[in-house]
């Protein structure tokens, strides 16, 4: 969950997560598939100044930034392994 309580994210497959942006009565959903990877092996919301959500797979880790009021998110840096 975001730290505003305003995003959540979720697994739903080996290779996916959704990410669910929550305003008052409704949710609006961005999908991220790792069309390369075998499996997410972690994903959580960060403090960070340059990014605030990263997700680790088994071949990098991708750092982004999640823009919740404009429902967006961004890759900042990808490292891979």
């Amino acid at each position: 969950m975001h730290p505003d309580k305003s995003c959540f994210a979720l697994q739903i497959g080996e290779n996916s997560l959704i990410l669910l942006f929550l305003k008052e009565k409704t949710a609006e959903e961005m999908k991220l598939t790792f069309q390369k990877a075998r499996a997410i092996l972690a994903f959580s919301f960060v403090f960070g100044d340059d990014f605030n959500f990263f997700i680790a797979t088994n071949i990098s880790i991708d750092l982004y930034k999640v823009k919740t009021d404009k429902k967006e998110s961004k890759v900042i840096k990808n490292i891979v392994l």
